[in-house]
């Protein structure tokens, strides 16, 4: 088992809403924060920017629009080499997501797992604008996933606002480009021009 001394909580945040009770509910001593008001507007990808200025050799992560707090459940269900999602199964049943992980409900991993399997889409794609949205889609395919239901999670106010990502127009046919692409690169398929 992992214990909270090895991990370092990631996040992403487009800077316009509170972290205060994200913040407050994380055990870890180290955290960083990507804010893209701040920062380079690097989207979803900054969580994973964010790995870079760590230490610790396994990271934590959620979306700035929840708050969790089963990380005892979390960290015992650590594999190494693994993204660890907390995703209930009528949710993977109801998004497609049976084959993959989210990050968004917590999750935990070793830090080098975006890195090595990002490249891989990289291989084929460019790091474009769809890439830095929907980076979380493809290495939740591309990467071992095992999908754990702690619960312990509690959505806020501002998850479902007019201008956060799952309002975009075309987010849901993207995000499907998205995992087509992942699930094409990772089971060896042709993959579209």
């Amino acid at each position: 088992m992992v214990s909270v001394e090895d991990v370092a909580a990631v996040l992403v945040t487009r800077g316009d809403c509170d972290l205060t009770p994200i913040l407050d509910s994380l055990p870890f001593s180290e955290m960083m924060v990507w804010d893209n008001a701040d920062r380079e507007n690097l989207r979803t990808y900054g969580r994973h920017q964010a790995v870079d200025f760590t230490s610790r050799p396994v990271c934590f992560t959620q979306d700035d629009d929840h708050v969790f707090w089963g990380f005892d459940h979390l960290l015992a269900e650590y594999e190494p080499g693994v993204i660890t999602a907390n995703m209930d199964e009528a949710w993977v049943r109801r998004r497609g997501y049976e084959d993959m992980a989210m990050f968004g409900r917590g999750a935990v991993y070793d830090r080098d797992i975006p890195e090595r399997y990002l490249g891989l889409y990289l291989e084929h794609y460019p790091r474009d604008e769809f890439f830095l949205l929907y980076c979380d889609v493809i290495l939740g395919v591309l990467a071992p996933t095992k999908r754990v239901d702690v619960g312990c999670f509690r959505e806020l106010d501002h998850g479902y606002a007019s201008n956060r990502m799952n309002a975009l127009p075309g987010f849901e046919r993207d995000k499907a480009l998205a995992k087509r692409r992942a699930r094409a690169i990772r089971d060896g398929l042709r993959l579209p021009a």
